[in-house]
């Protein structure tokens, strides 16, 4: 045999390359050689599901501190359910979308995997409950079409009841139709998506689709009025631009559309945010398998393409989710034209009015009765139900015939009533009852000699403004305040008093 020679050594680790390639062999094919195009976008794409969680984590942390900071008086006037309930479900929301945007942070960095070769005799034995693991993300992959079926339809849900809560609430009419409308583009367009055949693109397309409409309507939506309209009045000690009854009409009742007002707003908002959560981690998890190598992104969309075309049961479910959401969407449409469209028209003393889907008669916020200009002196006609409906918030009187008041069968049904303003009456006393919901009473330029019966007697529990302005008032009883628990303001001004009660100085 002839002798090697040095060529022959140099060439024979040439012989074997096919065999053993060096430590780049183990890089996945996508990042050894993939374009920087797609790089870039990958990374920008992680950057805005970091953006996205921290502006939602901004705007529960701030929620979370507005009802913490309400009083009793407050939380009873905006319907707040439970404020620590409350406060705590927020506070935990928010710190999961803090968490969301650490994660985004550490992901968005593209790692060499390093390879570390463990001895045979030193793997572990595998167990049952190993075995089980091992198999459960097949398991999930193979019923991924299942669990975005249960997801489109529990947000569909939340937000269709989201939608019915606005509509009583809400007083502009454009905030109402763009809720309304992102809630049937996303029940018409979602399902569809869940047919597409590619499994790469399917999971792209559905967890980005999910994830911007659940942004939408969770709060991106209501993000500038709660930066730059709720918290400014909050945190601000001046409060004049509550006395304009217009502004105070759209203030409350856009809080008390944003604040989780009942138990099951409760459960829609939870459920809602989750679901925006859910939404955002799956986009990055989509995001993270395109680092993967081409042999696992192909396996995986063989198995999960055979699985949905050869089970009967996932394809009617797709078919049977694509119906519900395409009857819903088309169900809602016509309830949300029927609502704008087909009303029956307020009076013209009603600035401001709310447009319940189930109820097509008049609903007024606010209503503004000038007697005087009106023609009429009979201001209990002017306020029945049968003409401006029962979820007045806003009640203002001025230049009636009043000698003695409203009548409490005329204030009885406005069970939402939350102020009482009379102007220019000839007003002498008021033997009435004010409604529980009542918060303020305003009463100016009237006859009173006497502090009225309706705000000595039967006061409502969270009853806390009392303003009363050019009344030759001669004496407020001492036993007012202790009947009173929550009473913040007592504004007096140009009336008569003869003794000034000590009381007042304790409120």
């Amino acid at each position: 045999m002839a002798p090697s020679t040095p060529s022959a050594a140099a060439r024979a680790p040439r012989q074997g390359s096919k065999a053993v390639r060096g430590p780049l062999a183990t890089l996945p094919s996508q990042l050894k050689s993939s374009p920087p195009r797609r790089q870039l976008l990958s990374t920008c794409s992680f950057i805005v599901a970091r953006l996205f969680h921290l502006l939602i984590s901004i705007y529960l942390a701030v929620w979370a501190l507005i009802l913490y900071s309400l009083s009793a008086v407050e939380s009873h006037e905006l319907h707040v359910q439970s404020p620590r309930l409350s406060t705590i479900a927020l506070t935990i929301l928010a710190l999961l979308h803090m968490y969301g945007a650490c994660k985004c942070a550490t992901s968005s960095s593209t790692t060499i995997p390093t390879v570390a070769v463990v001895p045979l005799h030193a793997t572990p034995p595998r167990t049952r409950a190993f075995f089980i693991a091992s198999l459960m993300p097949e398991y999930i992959g193979a019923h991924q079409d299942i669990l975005n079926i249960v997801f489109n339809l529990c947000e569909v849900a939340s937000q269709s009841v989201r939608v019915v809560e606005l509509a009583d609430n809400f007083v502009d009419v454009s905030n109402l139709a763009n809720y309304a409308s992102c809630v049937i583009a996303y029940a018409t367009i979602s399902p569809w998506i869940l047919f597409v055949r590619n499994t790469t693109k399917k999971d792209l397309l559905v967890n980005s689709f999910d994830c911007l409409f659940s942004f939408a309507l969770s709060c991106g939506l209501s993000l500038y009025p709660t930066l730059f309209q709720i918290l400014p009045y909050a945190l601000s000690s001046n409060k004049t631009i509550g006395q304009d009854h217009i502004w105070s009409t759209r203030y409350i009742n856009l809080v008390r559309t944003l604040v989780i007002s009942s138990s099951v707003d409760y459960v829609c908002q939870v459920c809602m945010h989750l679901g925006t959560f859910i939404a955002l981690r799956r986009v990055v998890r989509s995001l993270q398998r395109l680092h993967n190598s081409n042999r696992d992104t192909a396996s995986t969309m063989h198995r999960t393409l055979s699985f949905v075309v050869s089970n009967r049961v996932i394809r009617h479910a797709l078919v049977l989710n694509c119906v519900v959401n395409l009857t819903w969407a088309c169900i809602l449409a016509v309830l949300l034209v029927r609502t704008i469209s087909f009303r029956d028209p307020c009076p013209v003393y009603c600035p401001l009015v709310v447009r319940p889907i189930f109820d097509l008669r008049c609903n007024c916020a606010y209503v503004r009765i000038n007697c005087y200009t009106l023609a009429n002196n009979t201001p209990e006609a002017l306020m029945d139900p049968s003409v401006v409906g029962t979820r007045t918030l806003m009640l203002q009187l001025a230049r009636c015939d009043l000698p003695r008041g409203l009548n409490t069968s005329a204030m009885a049904p406005h069970t939402n009533l939350f102020k009482i303003v009379i102007l220019f009456s000839n007003m002498t006393r008021w033997d009435a009852t004010l409604p529980s919901s009542v918060h303020n009473l305003f009463i100016r330029f009237a006859p009173l000699a006497t502090l009225p019966t309706v705000a000595t007697t039967n006061i409502p529990s969270y009853f806390y403004i009392l303003y009363i302005d050019s009344c030759p008032l001669g004496a407020i009883p001492k036993a007012l305040f202790a009947q009173m628990p929550y009473l913040e303001r007592v504004i007096l001004a140009n009336i008569s008093l003869t003794v000034f009660p000590d009381e007042i100085a304790t409120l």
